[in-house]
């Protein structure tokens, strides 16, 4: 699970009038465990299709209950750039 600062973080931020974005980065198990505490209001993904072989699932281990909203979906050369809402 992410770190307890990061929870304390987000929870004052939550009590005050915060009124800016706020932006985390990682990969799909940080993703996972912001979406299955109900942490992400909004994700951007930029995929850039390449075969490696390998890698982890991104939305898995979230639960049933996340769903998401397409906002946006930009394409250019090699790379599309995705945006969606977390439906709460």
């Amino acid at each position: 699970m992410f770190g307890q600062a990061l929870q304390r973080l987000l929870t004052a931020l939550k009590r005050t009038e915060f009124d800016h974005p706020v932006a985390f980065g990682g990969g799909a198990k940080a993703a996972q465990q912001y979406l299955a505490a109900g942490l992400i209001d909004e994700m951007e993904l930029h995929v850039v299709p390449l075969l490696l072989g390998g890698g982890e699932r991104l939305l898995d281990n979230i639960g049933s209950d996340v769903t998401l909203e397409p906002i946006r979906t930009l394409e250019g050369p090699g790379v599309a750039h995705l945006k969606y809402r977390v439906v709460k």
